[in-house]
């Protein structure tokens, strides 16, 4: 994370959000969430399918996706949302450069394990 060119940068590490699910059915929401941030991200693919998973015991899904590095290269990202009960869509996404990306995995792994989400009552 920093700067490069007057940009703000993240090329290594993960990063967590909340945003307004436009649908109730994940995979809509995640592929609607991933169209919001593409303009900004003109090199984001999809890199393999969508696989069912659990973020803190709830349904979830993960999808890799690669992009143009900074550093150079491409970068490779996995992507893990789930619903919140007030309709929200949290995610989590992994990041590094695809070169490297293997040795994060083990770490990437143990983030997503130790999420523990509750909703506010």
């Amino acid at each position: 994370y920093g700067q490069q060119n007057g940009e703000e940068v993240f090329t290594h590490g993960v990063q967590f959000g909340i945003v307004p699910a436009n649908s109730r059915d994940l995979r809509q929401a995640t592929k609607s969430f991933l169209e919001g941030v593409a303009p900004g991200n003109p090199e984001l693919r999809v890199a393999g399918d969508a696989v069912s998973t659990k973020i803190s015991g709830r349904d979830a899904v993960g999808l890799p996706l690669t992009n143009k590095s900074v550093l150079g290269g491409t970068e490779r990202i996995g992507i893990y949302t789930t619903f919140l009960a007030d309709g929200n869509l949290f995610y989590y996404l992994c990041v590094a450069p695809e070169n490297v990306f293997e040795s994060y995995r083990a770490t990437f792994n143990k983030v997503g394990q130790s999420i523990r989400l509750t909703d506010a009552k």
